[in-house]
C-alpha cells in the first residue's frame, strides 16, 4: 500500500503499528485543572519547499486544501458516525506541477486523554527515526508535549536535496502543535471516568458543533469539566437587520435528561469576543442552551435570542 496516498487514515499510526512499536500501560493522569481542548483547525500547514506547493483550503474546514483533519468528533464520509478516541491526526498534503505527492503526518494526544501512553504508543521521551536512504522515513516526536511528526518517501519522489526541506517542515508542524496536546507529565492517581459528547446545531442565524466531557454519573446534572469549542459566530436578527456576534464557550453543565421523558440539554456560559449588535459590547457575559427538543436558547446583554425555528440541534454520545 502506497503510504503517501492515506491522507484519511494516518500513515503515521500505520508506520508505528508496522514497526512493532507496543503500548505500555500507564496510571491515568490526574483531572487537577480543567483540560481546554484547543480547536485543531489552529494549527497550519507549513509553507512548501521550493518546488512543491501546498493547496490553498478554507482554514475552518476539516478537509480540503492541503490540510485533513482526523479528531474526535470528526464524521468522515468512508466511515459511519463521528470518530472517538483521544488522539488528533493531521495530514499536509504537498505536490509538484509534475505530479509527486507527499505527505507530513502530525499526531497527538488530547489534554483530556486519560493514558496517553496507552492510546499514543510511545512516550515523550523517545527519541523518533532518523532519515536514512534505505528507510527513506524521517520521524520526530515532541520533547514537552504527547506529540510526533513523520513523513515517509517509499516511492523514492524525495531528491537528496529536498529532504532537510521536509525535514524542517515537519519541525514546524511539530512547533505549530505547541499547546494543543497532552504535556508530557503524567501523575499517578486514580481518575474517574469521563464522558464525552459532541453537541451541534443549525438556525437561521448560522451553526455551531464543540465537544465536551463530563465526569459522574449525576442522573440530574453533570458539571462539564473539558470542552473543545470553537469560537462561534451567529448573525443576530435585531431591528430587522442580521448583525454578527462572535462567543467563545468558557464553562457549562449537562443534563442528561431519561430516556422517553425528559430532552438532554447543555447549558454554556459564553462571553462576548467581537459584536456589531448594539447594546452588547466585548466583554458581555450570557448563557447558550441547546436542548434535544430540539431548541437553542441565545441570553446576553438583557436580550435573548434563537427561539426561532430550529433546523436541528443534537447532543450525542461519542
Amino acid at each position: 500500500m502506497d503510504a503517501v496516498a492515506l491522507p484519511r487514515r494516518s500513515a503515521l499510526v500505520l508506520a508505528l503499528a508496522a514497526l512493532g512499536l507496543v503500548a505500555t500501560l500507564a496510571p491515568a493522569k490526574s483531572m487537577g485543572a480543567t483540560p481546554t481542548i484547543k480547536d485543531p483547525h489552529g494549527i497550519a500547514c507549513p509553507a512548501a519547499p521550493s518546488g512543491w506547493y501546498n493547496p490553498p483550503g478554507d482554514a475552518t474546514a476539516t478537509t480540503g486544501g492541503g490540510r485533513t483533519i482526523i479528531a474526535p468528533g470528526t464524521v468522515i464520509e468512508s466511515d459511519e458516525g463521528a470518530q472517538g478516541g483521544n488522539t488528533v491526526n493531521i495530514t499536509c498534503d504537498y505536490f509538484t506541477q509534475a505530479g509527486k505527492h507527499l505527505v507530513v503526518d502530525l499526531l497527538y494526544a488530547l489534554p483530556t486523554d486519560p493514558n496517553p501512553v496507552n492510546d499514543f504508543y510511545f512516550g515523550c521521551t523517545s527519541s523518533g527515526t532518523s532519515w536514512t536512504e534505505s528507510q527513506r522515513m524521517f520521524r520526530q516526536t515532541a520533547t514537552r508535549m504527547w506529540a510526533a511528526v513523520a513523513f515517509f518517501d517509499e516511492l523514492k519522489q524525495l531528491k537528496s536535496s529536498d529532504v532537510p526541506a521536509f525535514q524542517d517542515v515537519a519541525r514546524r508542524l511539530l512547533q505549530n502543535a505547541s499547546g494543543y496536546a497532552h504535556n508530557c507529565s503524567l501523575r499517578v492517581a486514580e481518575t474517574p471516568a469521563l464522558s464525552r459528547f459532541q453537541f451541534m446545531f443549525d438556525v437561521a442565524a448560522g451553526r455551531a458543533t464543540g465537544l465536551f466531557f463530563t465526569q459522574g454519573l449525576d442522573p440530574k446534572v453533570q458539571p462539564i469539566v473539558a470542552m473543545g469549542v470553537p469560537a462561534m459566530t451567529l448573525h443576530l436578527k435585531t431591528k430587522g437587520t442580521r448583525r454578527p456576534l462572535t462567543l467563545e464557550v468558557r464553562q457549562g453543565d449537562f443534563f442528561p435528561g431519561q430516556i422517553g421523558k425528559t430532552r438532554r440539554q447543555v447549558k454554556l456560559g459564553v462571553v462576548v469576543k467581537s459584536s456589531k449588535v448594539p447594546g452588547c459590547p466585548v466583554g458581555s457575559t450570557g448563557t447558550l442552551t441547546i436542548t434535544t427538543a430540539p431548541s437553542v436558547l441565545l441570553r446576553v446583554c438583557s436580550q435573548s435570542f434563537l427561539q426561532g425555528t430550529v433546523k436541528d440541534a443534537a447532543i450525542v454520545s461519542i
